[in-house]
């Protein structure tokens, strides 16, 4: 069937035109049996309410609910193509999103999903080109393939359930920032690939798996932290067929120098295999208490070095920092610590102690040694081989 429309009528005319004959499409359509509401279509798919729309908004906002029942899943292609969104409020009520629901609504810059939402499926959001930030919510149980490949303004995604999906983020070039929760266990092949713009990744404890070519291709990527001494990534290239070849997780990734992980560890191996910096790391434990760092404490000249900021906080310590001499003073109790960057004399209540390592700034934080500031304090410090652990006892 064509349609052509040729009419001296005003735009908005238009669109009203167009939207009745789109409606009436829709209902001669075998099998088809959605029913209109406002600016929408609506069907029970498996007795769940399911919404596609059929509207000219920018802003459009999904109700809550149709004729007193909520709705429960956006269905497939439901906004696709609908370049003039700009944004779009999902109520809570939503529990999936459908195959390309918001595909290629290339204006598309804001949308937040929902606290409760199950299920984004296949090239939800592909190519949605002006989005620019997102969050994955813990509750989703099910990512189809490539969720939001192709969204190439998308500069910062947080990831709060416990997976990454297969080409999940492939082509976002602008990504900069993930932020992994402690939830996230795995990140499988392809997830990130050909996200040039990424230069560093802090892999949570909890990731034990990084799947085939999950960084395929990250050009920039400088550095990498991996938390958990068991993680598994891929080192080799995979051949299932001429058509069918899965490459390593760090192939292409041609400006990775440093990898910051525990002794001992394929990551190790990986980096000294490669010819890539390695920098060991170490856990600190404070009275039966891990403390968690945003970077992790690392070893250099058997000493281990942690963040100040995080160290002085579990501590309890009041901090003056000068910035104009790059200065931290802390009183712990009824201790005063003073300590320079790059200076490895530090005055320990008016005594001058000489370090073997001294403070120092590390991708943008200021690590300190661990065993100064324990024993300054009296704390009773010790190392465990075994678990590459500072074990530090105040009481």
């Amino acid at each position: 069937m064509v349609i052509l429309i040729k009419t001296s009528i005003g735009d908005k005319m238009k669109k009203v035109l167009f939207a009745f004959i789109i409606t009436i499409l829709l209902f001669s359509v075998k099998g088809i049996a959605k029913e209109p509401f406002n600016d929408f279509l609506y069907e029970y798919v498996n007795d769940n309410l399911t919404v596609w729309y059929i509207g000219f908004d920018e802003n459009v906002i999904i109700p809550n609910e149709i004729n007193g029942n909520p709705i429960i899943y956006i269905g497939a292609s439901a906004f696709q193509g609908k370049t003039y969104i700009k944004s779009i409020y999902i109520p809570e009520s939503v529990k999936s999103i459908g195959d390309g629901a918001f595909e290629y609504c290339v204006n598309l810059s804001s949308i937040v999903l929902p606290n409760d939402l199950l299920s984004i499926e296949e090239n939800a959001f592909k190519n949605c080109k002006s989005l620019k930030s997102i969050k994955i919510p813990e509750s989703v149980i099910n990512i189809g393939r490539s969720t939001f490949i192709g969204c190439t303004s998308l500069s910062d995604v947080t990831i709060n359930n416990n997976f990454v999906g297969s080409e999940m983020f492939k082509g976002c070039t602008s990504l900069k920032t993930i932020t992994f929760s402690e939830n996230v266990t795995n990140i499988y092949e392809g997830a990130f690939g050909g996200c040039v713009n990424l230069e560093k990744i802090n892999f949570i404890e909890n990731i034990s798996n990084i799947d085939y070519g999950a960084f395929y291709g990250c050009k920039n990527l400088d550095n990498i932290i991996i938390n958990n001494p068991k993680a598994v990534f891929k080192e080799d290239v995979y051949v299932v067929s001429s058509f069918s070849v899965f490459y390593p997780s760090f192939y292409e990734c041609e400006n990775l120098s440093k990898i910051y992980t525990f002794n001992n560890t394929q990551a190790q191996r990986y980096a000294i295999n490669n010819n890539i910096n390695f920098i060991p790391i170490a856990r600190v434990q404070l009275d039966e208490q891990i403390i968690k760092f945003d970077m992790p404490p690392i070893i250099e000249n058997d000493r281990v070095l942690v963040p100040m900021r995080a160290i002085y906080e579990a501590l309890g310590a009041q901090v003056v920092w000068n910035e104009n001499i790059n200065t931290a003073i802390a009183k712990i109790k009824n201790t005063i610590i003073t300590m320079q960057i790059d200076n490895p004399v530090i005055t320990v209540d008016n005594k001058k102690i000489t370090l073997d390592v001294p403070p120092k700034i590390i991708n943008d934080r200021t690590l300190v040694p661990i065993r100064a500031i324990g024993e300054a304090i009296g704390a009773n410090v010790r190392w465990d081989e075994a678990t590459q652990t500072v074990i530090i006892n105040t009481k």
